[in-house]
């Protein structure tokens, strides 16, 4: 199905498409999904009524949040608080957790999981952040206490037009010594990994826990010959830091880790010429929405040294049907001014704003198009002007 239900009766996608035969409450962005059956839509999730099938929208320009090493226990800190709050102003359209998600930590640290740690992690995050993928981490696996089969998908895809995504377990806990925590893979993982690698010439981007310079000497044949294609997004390491292996970088970003005391969000934007690029940002994002009017206020962003940079964030947001995805620059302010008219909407600015729905722009050239299993087509523009009227029959 693509789905992993989880013990409290939700689902969540681990795919680029789902399918369910039952009714359900399925954690899926309505407007980030083609989405044919019977549904009752929600911010962040469907209320399926029939048998329903999703089909992830793979337009571009796409963004993704991730960070690691979250480590809930049985309550929710100030700064999980904080971090949940920041990712849906924010509001990356995937959201990736890399590994450890609570803080069981098997035998190395005398500590156990309890499952009401994820119960815990879920409710929390599941409310706030969209079509949300998890990777395994160390401390989410104990011997002989499996809680992790119940809320993970250990190895999980989302194969994009331009885009491999790829879930990655490094800590396969059939061949992990007791004891450590250091990366340990399995055989059949990397064939696994291989195949998806191998497939095609897109851009790979593996999410593991684990820095890929920890299990490289695993996956040196796998990966050498592809490396100009791939980079590594990882945790682990309570830091932020960017380093390389055999020319591939490695992003590391676990500043949720209890011994780091900032708070820094990285977030990953996919472009349609198959490009990418991270930005660090650190709070103080405010988005308010009026009547006619997105008020939009940045905080710091950051390079891998962790010293401040200019950069521009992007921040998503819906008005009715249509997503527009603004690129804000760090420490400052915007106001982005609507006026909702019978036939589309008209939009004054003073950033780049992409338009993205079942839409046209006059004047303007689509940048990417979708078409839907349904036939629909979903197209994106790029808004540079000061003035654009976003045409649509569907408001």
């Amino acid at each position: 199905m693509s789905v992993i239900k989880t013990p409290v009766g939700d689902y969540r996608p681990t795919s680029n498409i789902f399918h369910l035969n039952e009714k359900g409450k399925i954690y899926v962005d309505p407007l980030t999904w083609c989405i044919q059956g019977k549904y009752t839509p929600h911010e962040k999730f469907i209320v399926s009524e029939s048998e329903v099938t999703g089909q992830f929208i793979d337009i571009y320009p796409l963004t993704i949040g991730w960070i690691g090493d979250l480590h809930i226990k049985d309550t929710i800190s100030e700064k999980i608080e904080k971090f949940f709050e920041l990712c849906s102003k924010i509001n990356p359209s995937v959201n990736v957790i890399v590994g450890d998600i609570v803080n069981g930590s098997g035998l190395y640290n005398d500590c156990t999981i309890e499952n009401e740690w994820f119960v815990n992690a879920w409710n929390t995050m599941k409310e706030k952040l969209s079509n949300i993928f998890w990777t395994k981490g160390n401390h989410d696996v104990e011997p002989l206490r499996h809680y992790f089969y119940n809320w993970f998908t250990r190895l999980w895809h989302l194969p994009l037009r331009k885009f491999d995504i790829i879930g990655f377990d490094t800590y396969n806990e059939d061949k992990v010594v007791e004891g450590t925590i250091s990366a340990c893979v399995s055989i059949s993982d990397l064939f696994y990994l291989n195949r998806i690698v191998s497939s095609s010439n897109k851009m790979k981007i593996i999410f593991s826990h684990h820095q890929l310079d920890e299990w490289y000497t695993f996956s040196h044949n796998i990966l050498h010959n592809v490396k100009q294609s791939v980079i590594n997004i990882a945790a682990h390491a309570h830091s932020l830091l960017k380093k390389q292996v055999d020319d591939i970088d490695i992003y590391v970003n676990g500043t949720m880790g209890p011994n780091c005391e900032e708070l820094i969000l990285s977030v990953l934007t996919l472009y349609p010429d198959g490009s990418l690029k991270n930005v660090n940002v650190k709070g103080g994002i405010e988005v308010k929405k009026t009547e006619n009017s997105i008020e939009i206020k940045t905080g710091e962003a950051v390079n891998w040294e962790n010293e401040t940079i200019k950069d521009t964030i992007p921040v998503r947001f819906n008005i009715k049907n249509v997503t527009l995805l603004a690129f804000v620059p760090s420490e400052s302010y915007t106001s982005i001014k609507y006026i909702l008219q019978e036939d589309g909407i008209y939009l004054e600015k003073e950033v780049d704003v992409y338009a993205i729905g079942k839409i046209s722009v006059k004047g303007l050239n689509p940048i990417d198009e979708f078409y839907c299993l349904d036939e629909a087509v979903i197209r994106s523009y790029l808004l540079k002007t000061k003035e654009n009227l976003i045409k649509t029959n569907n408001l």
